[in-house]
């Protein structure tokens, strides 16, 4: 694998090393705040957590969270988030390509700017508990020629309408799929796990 590659562990070891301060800010996702009441508290699982601005808020909200990334250098400044606000995480530095999420786990699953390969949305709603909630958010495809601010590889924005097709299993609450009030396009889902 190409080492220029926004797969490949080394392309974000590279970045996050760049900057010693956390990339994304050690503040959450604006739409996990907005949404959080809607979520299940218990086992929660963040698909590539990052620097753990996420998985930090939810510990600090109840959740149980295990957080999974492939930087080690992420999982480093998640650690030391987590300690900042005295909060523990189970922090797996693993890769997702082969990762199987196990079967009704998880209360919640959230992923935030990461797009999942084919394999793991497949498992996505088979992985949550009944009345499990999943939250995901990322770039969409206008955000490469259309939007304002960063500019994402193509593999890592969704499709048209990707989202709400891949979690058929799932009654959605809310959905978005636009350009924001700062201009980039985005989309946001929250959606819960009525049945087996």
């Amino acid at each position: 694998m190409d080492s220029n590659d926004i797969d490949s562990k080394d392309w974000w070891e590279q970045r996050y090393n760049v900057k010693t301060e956390y990339l994304y800010t050690k503040e959450p996702s604006p739409f996990l705040v907005d949404n959080l009441k809607l979520l299940k508290k218990g086992e929660t699982l963040d698909l590539a957590m990052g620097e753990g601005r996420n998985a930090v808020y939810l510990a600090k909200h109840g959740f149980n969270v295990t957080g999974i990334d492939f930087s080690p250098t992420a999982c480093d400044r998640a650690k030391a988030l987590a300690a900042e606000y005295n909060v523990t995480l189970d922090i797996k530095n693993q890769t997702l390509d082969f990762f199987l999420i196990p079967l009704m786990k998880y209360d919640t699953i959230i992923i935030s700017n990461f797009h999942p390969h084919q394999s793991i949305f497949k498992n996505l709603v088979r992985g949550l508990s009944v009345g499990g909630t999943l939250l995901i958010e990322g770039y969409t495809k206008d955000q490469i020629t259309h939007g304002k601010g960063f500019k994402p590889e193509f593999k890592e924005c969704f499709g048209s309408n990707e989202v709400l097709k891949e979690l058929s299993g799932l009654k959605i609450i809310t959905y978005n799929e636009r350009q924001m009030n700062d201009g980039e396009y985005r989309v946001q889902c929250v959606g819960v796990k009525t049945s087996m």
